[in-house]
C-alpha cells in the first residue's frame, strides 16, 4: 500500500508554481485524494481488526 507521506509529497512536486500543466495539477489533486483514502483506510484497519488480527500500531 502506497504510504501517504509519499503521495502528499507527489503531490507537492506536481503542483509546483510556475511549471505545472493542467494534467500536472489534476495528477497532483488526485495524488492528494489517494493520500486520504489511504490514511483513512489504515485508522480503520487499526480501529477494526478482525476477530483472529491483532491490532496494527502507527
Amino acid at each position: 500500500m502506497p504510504d501517504s507521506t509519499d503521495l502528499l509529497e507527489v503531490a507537492r512536486v506536481l503542483s509546483i508554481a510556475g511549471t505545472s500543466t493542467d494534467a500536472a495539477l489534476c495528477r497532483a489533486a488526485s495524488a492528494v485524494y489517494y493520500a486520504v483514502f489511504h490514511k483513512i483506510l489504515h485508522a480503520a484497519a487499526r480501529r477494526f481488526p478482525g476477530p483472529d488480527q491483532v491490532r496494527l500500531r502507527d
